[in-house]
């Protein structure tokens, strides 16, 4: 019975996890394209 609530967590908290990461990965899309001149990758 439990592990029904855990998936159910799980579940309600990937869109969570989703959107922090779709955030993260153009948060650091954006760096890089404002520090291409200073940067050397």
């Amino acid at each position: 019975m439990s592990y029904i609530i855990f998936y159910k967590a799980i579940f309600n908290f990937l869109p969570f996890i989703k959107e922090l990461t779709y955030r993260y990965i153009f948060i650091q899309i954006y760096s890089i394209k404002n520090n291409k001149e200073k940067t050397i990758i």
